[in-house]
Protein backbone atom coordinates (compact mmCIF):
# COMPACT_ATOMS: atom_id res chain seq x y z
CA UNK A 1 0.00 0.00 0.00
CA UNK A 2 1.26 3.79 -0.59
CA UNK A 3 2.34 6.36 1.74
CA UNK A 4 -0.32 8.21 0.24
CA UNK A 5 -3.21 5.49 0.71
CA UNK A 6 -1.67 4.54 4.49
CA UNK A 7 -2.00 8.44 5.30
CA UNK A 8 -5.16 8.32 4.51
CA UNK A 9 -6.44 5.54 6.54
CA UNK A 10 -4.82 6.56 9.65
CA UNK A 11 -6.23 10.03 8.90
CA UNK A 12 -9.77 8.39 8.59
CA UNK A 13 -9.23 6.14 11.65
CA UNK A 14 -8.04 8.90 13.94
CA UNK A 15 -11.19 11.43 13.01
CA UNK A 16 -13.55 9.51 14.70
CA UNK A 17 -16.53 10.55 16.35
CA UNK A 18 -17.32 9.53 19.63
CA UNK A 19 -19.92 6.88 19.64
CA UNK A 20 -20.49 6.64 15.65
CA UNK A 21 -20.13 3.82 13.76
CA UNK A 22 -19.77 4.62 9.94
CA UNK A 23 -19.14 3.33 6.48
CA UNK A 24 -18.54 5.10 3.57
CA UNK A 25 -17.86 3.25 -0.45
CA UNK A 26 -16.82 4.42 -3.41
CA UNK A 27 -14.57 3.35 -6.56
CA UNK A 28 -11.61 1.14 -5.05
CA UNK A 29 -12.08 2.69 -1.69
CA UNK A 30 -14.39 1.36 1.79
CA UNK A 31 -13.35 3.57 4.80
CA UNK A 32 -14.50 1.60 7.84
CA UNK A 33 -14.78 3.19 11.45
CA UNK A 34 -15.49 2.75 15.28
CA UNK A 35 -15.99 -1.42 14.59
CA UNK A 36 -19.12 -0.45 12.15
CA UNK A 37 -20.80 -3.91 10.87
CA UNK A 38 -21.74 -4.60 14.76
CA UNK A 39 -23.71 -1.87 15.84
CA UNK A 40 -26.55 -3.05 17.94
CA UNK A 41 -29.20 -0.06 16.90
CA UNK A 42 -31.81 -1.68 14.63
CA UNK A 43 -31.36 -0.96 10.85
CA UNK A 44 -34.54 -2.44 9.28
CA UNK A 45 -36.34 0.99 8.53
CA UNK A 46 -32.82 2.07 5.77
CA UNK A 47 -33.45 -1.46 4.16
CA UNK A 48 -36.98 -0.81 3.33
CA UNK A 49 -36.86 1.15 0.11
CA UNK A 50 -35.41 -1.34 -1.00
CA UNK A 51 -38.25 -4.11 0.10
CA UNK A 52 -40.14 -2.48 -2.79
CA UNK A 53 -38.03 -3.27 -5.54
CA UNK A 54 -39.69 -6.58 -6.28
CA UNK A 55 -42.51 -4.30 -6.98
CA UNK A 56 -40.50 -2.33 -9.76
CA UNK A 57 -38.55 -5.28 -11.21
CA UNK A 58 -41.42 -7.52 -11.66
CA UNK A 59 -42.94 -5.04 -13.98
CA UNK A 60 -45.93 -4.60 -11.00
CA UNK A 61 -45.56 -0.99 -10.46
CA UNK A 62 -45.96 -0.55 -14.35
CA UNK A 63 -48.89 -2.67 -14.46
CA UNK A 64 -50.86 -0.62 -11.51
CA UNK A 65 -49.44 2.31 -13.33
CA UNK A 66 -48.04 3.31 -9.71
CA UNK A 67 -46.92 6.97 -9.96
CA UNK A 68 -43.48 8.01 -8.43
CA UNK A 69 -45.36 10.00 -5.40
CA UNK A 70 -47.35 6.24 -4.69
CA UNK A 71 -43.88 4.58 -5.41
CA UNK A 72 -42.69 6.87 -2.41
CA UNK A 73 -45.18 5.77 -0.30
CA UNK A 74 -44.66 2.21 -0.08
CA UNK A 75 -40.92 2.95 -0.16
CA UNK A 76 -41.23 4.69 3.43
CA UNK A 77 -39.70 7.54 1.79
CA UNK A 78 -40.33 10.81 4.08
CA UNK A 79 -43.25 12.57 2.97
CA UNK A 80 -45.72 14.89 4.77
CA UNK A 81 -48.21 12.51 6.82
CA UNK A 82 -51.65 13.83 4.18
CA UNK A 83 -49.72 13.08 1.20
CA UNK A 84 -48.48 9.53 2.43
CA UNK A 85 -52.05 8.77 3.45
CA UNK A 86 -53.45 9.71 0.24
CA UNK A 87 -50.41 8.28 -2.27
CA UNK A 88 -50.75 5.03 0.52
CA UNK A 89 -54.78 4.76 -0.40
CA UNK A 90 -53.98 5.15 -4.16
CA UNK A 91 -51.21 2.83 -4.39
CA UNK A 92 -53.69 0.54 -2.64
CA UNK A 93 -56.96 1.12 -4.85
CA UNK A 94 -54.48 0.52 -7.82
CA UNK A 95 -53.53 -3.07 -6.11
CA UNK A 96 -57.37 -3.23 -5.78
CA UNK A 97 -57.06 -3.82 -2.23
CA UNK A 98 -60.19 -2.79 0.43
CA UNK A 99 -58.41 -0.36 2.32
CA UNK A 100 -60.12 -1.45 5.54
CA UNK A 101 -58.96 -5.03 5.34
CA UNK A 102 -55.53 -3.88 4.97
CA UNK A 103 -55.44 -1.05 7.48
CA UNK A 104 -56.50 -4.31 9.81
CA UNK A 105 -53.98 -6.74 8.40
CA UNK A 106 -51.40 -3.94 8.89
CA UNK A 107 -52.37 -3.10 12.28
CA UNK A 108 -51.93 -6.74 13.91
CA UNK A 109 -48.08 -6.56 12.55
CA UNK A 110 -46.61 -3.74 13.31
CA UNK A 111 -45.43 -3.73 16.42
CA UNK A 112 -42.36 -1.01 16.58
CA UNK A 113 -44.28 2.18 15.20
CA UNK A 114 -47.40 4.01 15.53
CA UNK A 115 -50.23 2.41 12.94
CA UNK A 116 -51.14 5.21 11.06
CA UNK A 117 -48.59 6.58 8.29
CA UNK A 118 -45.49 4.83 8.81
CA UNK A 119 -42.69 3.64 6.71
CA UNK A 120 -43.86 -0.24 8.64
CA UNK A 121 -46.87 -0.21 7.48
CA UNK A 122 -45.72 1.25 3.66
CA UNK A 123 -43.62 -1.61 3.16
CA UNK A 124 -46.37 -4.01 4.24
CA UNK A 125 -48.42 -2.38 1.11
CA UNK A 126 -45.22 -2.98 -1.66
CA UNK A 127 -45.51 -6.18 0.24
CA UNK A 128 -49.38 -6.59 -0.41
CA UNK A 129 -49.32 -5.22 -3.74
CA UNK A 130 -46.40 -7.79 -5.05
CA UNK A 131 -48.48 -10.68 -3.77
CA UNK A 132 -51.79 -9.45 -6.00
CA UNK A 133 -49.60 -9.30 -9.02
CA UNK A 134 -48.14 -12.74 -7.88
CA UNK A 135 -51.89 -13.69 -7.61
CA UNK A 136 -51.14 -15.11 -4.41
CA UNK A 137 -53.47 -14.19 -1.24
CA UNK A 138 -51.94 -10.59 0.04
CA UNK A 139 -53.32 -11.01 3.43
CA UNK A 140 -50.34 -13.71 4.33
CA UNK A 141 -47.78 -11.78 2.45
CA UNK A 142 -46.10 -11.69 5.57
CA UNK A 143 -44.86 -15.29 6.23
CA UNK A 144 -41.27 -16.15 5.27
CA UNK A 145 -42.34 -18.98 2.55
CA UNK A 146 -44.80 -16.34 1.06
CA UNK A 147 -43.60 -15.81 -2.61
CA UNK A 148 -43.24 -12.06 -2.04
CA UNK A 149 -41.21 -12.80 1.05
CA UNK A 150 -39.23 -15.11 -0.78
CA UNK A 151 -38.82 -12.64 -3.95
CA UNK A 152 -37.94 -9.51 -1.69
CA UNK A 153 -35.43 -11.73 0.34
CA UNK A 154 -33.91 -12.64 -3.49
CA UNK A 155 -33.82 -9.01 -3.76
CA UNK A 156 -31.90 -7.99 -0.56
CA UNK A 157 -29.50 -11.04 -1.42
CA UNK A 158 -27.71 -9.28 -3.71
CA UNK A 159 -26.10 -7.23 -0.59
CA UNK A 160 -26.48 -9.67 1.67
CA UNK A 161 -23.18 -9.32 4.28
CA UNK A 162 -24.22 -12.49 6.24
CA UNK A 163 -26.44 -10.33 9.04
CA UNK A 164 -28.99 -8.13 6.77
CA UNK A 165 -30.65 -7.09 10.27
CA UNK A 166 -27.42 -5.18 11.54
CA UNK A 167 -24.88 -4.65 9.03
CA UNK A 168 -23.49 -1.14 8.22
CA UNK A 169 -21.96 -2.69 5.50
CA UNK A 170 -24.63 -3.87 3.41
CA UNK A 171 -26.58 -0.81 4.26
CA UNK A 172 -23.74 0.94 2.60
CA UNK A 173 -23.82 -1.43 -0.26
CA UNK A 174 -27.52 -0.40 -1.27
CA UNK A 175 -27.23 3.12 -1.01
CA UNK A 176 -24.01 2.92 -3.39
CA UNK A 177 -25.97 1.03 -5.74
CA UNK A 178 -28.65 3.68 -6.23
CA UNK A 179 -25.41 5.53 -8.02
CA UNK A 180 -24.34 2.63 -9.35
CA UNK A 181 -27.46 0.32 -11.06
CA UNK A 182 -25.10 -1.63 -13.48
CA UNK A 183 -23.65 -3.20 -10.33
CA UNK A 184 -26.57 -5.40 -10.23
CA UNK A 185 -25.88 -8.25 -13.40
CA UNK A 186 -29.87 -9.24 -13.55
CA UNK A 187 -31.66 -6.71 -16.16
CA UNK A 188 -34.98 -7.05 -14.79
CA UNK A 189 -33.84 -5.64 -11.07
CA UNK A 190 -31.17 -3.23 -12.93
CA UNK A 191 -33.68 -1.75 -14.29
CA UNK A 192 -35.93 -1.85 -11.13
CA UNK A 193 -33.15 -0.26 -9.27
CA UNK A 194 -32.96 2.82 -12.16
CA UNK A 195 -35.96 3.41 -10.94
CA UNK A 196 -35.71 2.90 -7.39
CA UNK A 197 -33.00 5.59 -7.57
CA UNK A 198 -34.69 8.27 -9.82
CA UNK A 199 -37.61 8.32 -7.14
CA UNK A 200 -35.41 8.22 -4.19
CA UNK A 201 -33.53 11.21 -5.92
CA UNK A 202 -36.78 12.86 -6.24
CA UNK A 203 -38.07 12.58 -2.39
CA UNK A 204 -34.81 12.43 -0.63
CA UNK A 205 -33.88 15.54 -1.34
CA UNK A 206 -31.18 17.12 1.25
CA UNK A 207 -28.82 20.44 1.34
CA UNK A 208 -25.53 18.14 1.63
CA UNK A 209 -22.42 19.37 -0.61
CA UNK A 210 -21.61 18.47 -3.76
CA UNK A 211 -24.88 16.00 -4.45
CA UNK A 212 -24.93 13.74 -1.60
CA UNK A 213 -28.34 12.56 -0.38
CA UNK A 214 -29.68 11.05 2.19
CA UNK A 215 -32.35 8.70 4.13
CA UNK A 216 -32.40 9.10 7.80
CA UNK A 217 -33.95 7.01 10.81
CA UNK A 218 -33.68 9.93 13.27
CA UNK A 219 -35.58 7.60 16.08
CA UNK A 220 -32.88 5.30 16.01
CA UNK A 221 -30.19 7.32 14.78
CA UNK A 222 -29.22 5.96 11.45
CA UNK A 223 -29.05 7.55 8.03
CA UNK A 224 -28.06 5.91 4.71
CA UNK A 225 -26.37 7.95 2.24
CA UNK A 226 -25.45 8.01 -1.18
CA UNK A 227 -23.97 10.25 -4.24
CA UNK A 228 -25.15 9.97 -7.28
CA UNK A 229 -22.43 11.68 -9.43
CA UNK A 230 -19.85 9.72 -7.72
CA UNK A 231 -20.82 5.85 -7.23
CA UNK A 232 -19.98 6.50 -3.69
CA UNK A 233 -22.07 5.28 -0.81
CA UNK A 234 -22.50 5.34 3.31
CA UNK A 235 -24.21 4.15 6.56
CA UNK A 236 -23.86 5.67 10.01
CA UNK A 237 -25.51 4.79 13.19
CA UNK A 238 -24.66 6.46 16.58
CA UNK A 239 -26.03 8.26 19.26
CA UNK A 240 -27.28 11.04 16.81
CA UNK A 241 -29.86 13.51 17.96
CA UNK A 242 -32.39 14.62 15.60
CA UNK A 243 -30.85 18.02 15.04
CA UNK A 244 -27.39 16.75 14.74
CA UNK A 245 -28.42 14.51 11.43
CA UNK A 246 -27.40 17.12 8.60
CA UNK A 247 -24.81 18.56 10.12
CA UNK A 248 -23.15 15.41 11.02
CA UNK A 249 -24.05 13.94 7.38
CA UNK A 250 -22.31 16.80 5.88
CA UNK A 251 -19.31 17.00 7.85
CA UNK A 252 -18.79 13.12 7.04
CA UNK A 253 -19.49 13.03 3.61
CA UNK A 254 -16.77 15.84 2.87
CA UNK A 255 -14.35 13.86 5.35
CA UNK A 256 -14.57 11.14 2.94
CA UNK A 257 -14.61 13.37 -0.41
CA UNK A 258 -11.14 14.18 0.60
CA UNK A 259 -10.41 10.72 1.89
CA UNK A 260 -11.19 9.74 -1.54
CA UNK A 261 -9.72 11.82 -3.42
CA UNK A 262 -6.49 11.47 -1.64
CA UNK A 263 -6.82 7.60 -2.47
CA UNK A 264 -7.87 7.92 -5.50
Amino acid sequence: MSGVRQSVLDQWQSDRVRGLYEVFEGEGIRLVRSGAGEVNKPLHRLIRPFEALPLIATGAAEQFLLTDRELAACCGLPLRPQVREHSLQSALFRFGIDPDAFNKWSNSLCTQEPYHLTSEKAALAARAGLAVFLHKEWSEAEKPDHPASKMIQTGLAFWDQNDPSSSLLQISGMYRSLSHPDSLLSFPWRRGLVRLAAVMETFCTSRLENGWRLFADEENGSVALWNPFKKAGGALSGDIKKEDFEALCGSRTNAFDQAAECYN
